[in-house]
């Protein structure tokens, strides 16, 4: 599917996810130490269940010291916890000037709605997952790189608007005079340096 440059939006959000920690509560109850001398030597597993022990005995050991008229200096540390999938919404206004054009506007949607929707599994009980949708760029014929390029997406929301202007307007064949399609798509990988260097 070609289609026109969205007329807004074109956006690039990446979102990192942080949490605070208060060391102090770990300092005061003991647990800094074991913090630093245990984790190394356990598996991801105890590594977090010993991180969430922790975490509950230095809030309890806080509110304690609060209560005690001596609120602790929560020696605020940010630890980096993940980062979330890339998000974009594309709008693009098409206005039909033949009958020709206003059909290929209708099967371009079709199909897009058509690949976007999930599937019923032969037994009823299941769905079949949408298609995914590869975007690239162009200008001339090549793929523009001065724009970043983007991952593989999944297609989460596709909106027609058949009446942009706030009024219904049609063709006499009863085409829309003018159509705004709104697509929101979502990468199925996390963006990372290595995809940077590779312009993504």
């Amino acid at each position: 599917v070609v289609l026109a440059m969205p007329q807004n939006n074109l956006i690039y959000t990446s979102e990192n996810d942080f949490e605070n920690i208060a060391l102090a509560h770990y300092g005061i109850s003991g647990l800094a130490g074991a913090v630093a001398a245990g984790i190394g030597a356990f598996s991801a597993e105890a590594g977090v269940g010993a991180y969430t022990v922790m975490n509950a005995a230095g809030k309890a050991i806080g509110k304690a010291s609060t209560l005690a008229g001596y609120p602790l200096n929560p020696r605020l540390e940010i630890l980096f916890t993940g980062r979330r999938q890339r998000g974009f919404v594309f709008e693009i206004l098409m206005s039909p000037v033949n009958v020709e054009e206003a059909n290929l506007i209708q099967n371009i949607i079709r199909l897009l709605r058509f690949h976007s929707s999930p599937d019923i599994s032969a037994s009823s009980y299941f769905f079949v997952p949408p298609a995914e949708f590869d975007i690239s760029f162009y200008k001339d014929g090549k793929e523009n790189l001065n724009i970043p390029r983007i991952n593989t997406c999944v297609l989460e929301k596709i909106e027609v608007d058949m009446a942009p202007t706030g009024s219904y307007a049609a063709f006499s064949t009863g085409h829309p005079v003018q159509t705004r399609l709104s697509l929101g798509f979502r990468e199925i990988e996390i963006l990372h340096k290595a995809r940077i260097t590779q312009g993504f």
